[in-house]
């Protein structure tokens, strides 16, 4: 709604003004009136006003005096002046102040609204133009920091072709800074600090990380940081630098600087790693992989300090791996037998302990693949809770679990956590049901043929999936489920009608057949014939 202010110096002209103006259709809600320039002067301020109705002649303060102060202080007032005087020192400064409308007195309705009509028009103009303003800096300041991230990931992953992307090169190259540097950070505790201090919002998190880092750079550095989309606790920090020679200390002193700061601020513990510093963004990548590796060189056995490392900071080579103890698991998961299943995983963990060298790379991997493979194990097997109606890849997952550990202690509380929740799944089916083997799948068949059949029997009756159900009845007999039903009815079709007292209709109910047509019809589709011609075949065939 507008808001409107007359400024006249004669109560009649101001009252004339306020009648004959078609205020509701121009959607003005409330009417200003000033006896003068200075009060005038005074509303403006206080009341920013839209549109300024303003008399050319007034005592002390008078029309071009308030023209010239809303031109300079208020520019976006729409002004209509009005006047009893044809002087043209008064057309020259309405003029140059950029009015709306110079209306002559005595003042006619239709004139009054025409220039009305036209303020309202130039001031939804500029509406429209300054939203359009303001809508294209949200988009900028949105996508650009992602056009920036998705061109160094890119180059980084050796992916970015110069020729066909110059202008995107424009993002993120500049001839001042011709130096670069990569920085990878590791979150450790991303997940307890997601939930208790970003109420599990993670792209604010990420958000508030990329300020705080980005605030460290200086005269001589640029500063760009983003999360790689590849790894949700990774942060990538790009450094652009003026000149080499005290780049790679002014760089870590930075980035050390801001991994203080998001200890201080939000509690995060990070751990990091600098990659070496190269002339021109081809040697961003070689940086970035740098760094990486620094990083995963780690010892976590020995991680203290959350502080930047390089490659003095790694110790041995050596790798562990948990997935030459795969067969081990699955006996254990097949036995129901926990105890073993957790000797199992205290030889690992002992294991590193002897070799007093575990990197952050290794307990990656572990952690990864040991979430795999109990979740095989689990799938293999197909327990699920006696309530739902299916077992599903995700309602096999255990839920809950926050992946976090900045020590070896937590990492191993962690797999501790990992595997007795898997182990539960598969006990608790084992516990319920006893073991399984898929014969009983076929047997059920054989004697129950006459009964409607559906693969939710077996699903609910031994905590199986559909899928693997399906999948181990067919490795073991080399058909699915529903055709060994078939073949096992057809047969025993057979075999009734070799008895020439029953009729087809017996026979088809005796078969689970609800419907005679439907049954001599599937019959016809597997011997070629239908049931009544079955019983002549056998006749001329001695």
């Amino acid at each position: 709604m507008l808001k409107v202010l007359i400024i006249d110096d004669e109560e009649p002209s101001r009252d004339a003004l306020k009648i004959l103006g078609d205020w509701d259709r121009l959607g003005v809600q409330q009417i200003l009136e000033a006896n003068g320039g200075l009060p005038g002067i005074e509303l403006i301020n206080e009341h920013r006003p839209d549109i300024v109705l303003l008399d050319m002649k007034m005592p002390e303060v008078n029309g071009p005096e308030v023209l010239s102060m809303i031109c300079q202080d208020h520019p976006h007032i729409a002004t209509i002046v009005i006047s009893g005087y044809g002087d043209f020192q008064y057309t020259k400064q309405a003029i140059q102040s950029h009015v709306v409308d110079y209306i002559l007195k005595p003042l006619a309705r239709h004139d009054l609204n025409r220039a009305l009509d036209k303020a309202v028009a130039i001031l939804e103009t500029r509406k429209k133009v300054k939203n359009e303003f303001l809508e294209k800096n949200i988009v900028v300041n949105i996508s650009l920091p992602k056009l920036k991230s998705d061109i160094y990931m890119s180059i980084i992953e050796g992916k970015f072709h110069k020729q066909n992307q110059v202008e995107h090169l424009k993002t993120v190259y500049d001839e001042g800074y011709p130096y670069y540097q990569a920085f990878t950070l590791s979150f450790l505790n991303l997940e307890h600090i997601q939930k208790i201090r970003f109420h599990n919002d993670l792209t604010l998190l990420y958000f508030a990380v990329s300020n705080v880092i980005n605030e460290f750079g200086s005269q001589y550095l640029n500063c760009f940081s983003f999360q790689n989309p590849r790894q949700d606790r990774e942060f990538i920090i790009v450094i652009c630098g003026q000149r080499v020679a005290d780049m790679n200390s002014l760089s870590r002193a930075s980035v050390n600087k801001a991994m203080i700061k998001l200890k201080e601020l939000f509690g995060l513990l990070v751990v990091g790693a600098a990659g070496t510093v190269g002339f021109g963004l081809d040697s961003l990548s070689a940086s970035y992989h740098d760094a990486k590796d620094f990083l995963l060189s780690i010892n976590l056995l020995s991680l203290k300090d959350f502080i930047l490392t390089d490659s003095n900071y790694c110790n041995s080579k050596r790798k562990h791996s948990i997935n030459s103890r795969i067969p081990l698991f699955r006996n254990a998961f097949r036995d129901s037998d926990s105890k073993y299943a957790k000797g199992i995983l205290d030889e690992f963990i002992g294991q590193i302990k002897k070799s007093n060298y575990f990197s952050l790379g290794d307990a990656q991997r572990s952690l990864e693949e040991f979430q795999f493979i109990l979740h095989d194990l689990v799938l293999e097997l197909c327990i699920h809770n006696e309530n739902s109606e299916q077992a599903t890849e995700d309602s096999l997952k255990p839920k809950g679990f926050i992946l976090d550990y900045v020590s070896f202690e937590q990492y191993c509380n962690l797999l501790y956590q990992i595997l007795h929740s898997y182990f539960a799944k598969i006990g608790q089916g084992h516990n319920r049901k006893g073991k399984f083997h898929i014969s009983l799948v076929k047997e059920y068949i054989e004697q129950c043929y006459f009964e409607e059949i559906s693969i939710a029997i077996f699903t609910e009756r031994y905590f199986l999936s559909r899928q693997y159900l399906m999948k181990l009845f067919k490795q073991e007999y080399r058909c699915g489920i529903y055709e060994y039903l078939q073949i096992f009815r057809m047969n025993k079709a057979k075999e009734l009608l070799d008895d020439p007292k029953l009729k087809i209709q017996q026979i088809a109910e005796m078969l689970g057949y609800k419907d005679t047509n439907y049954f001599s019809k599937a019959f016809k589709n597997y011997f070629g014939h239908s049931p009544s011609d079955n019983r002549g075949v056998e006749e001329n065939n001695p």
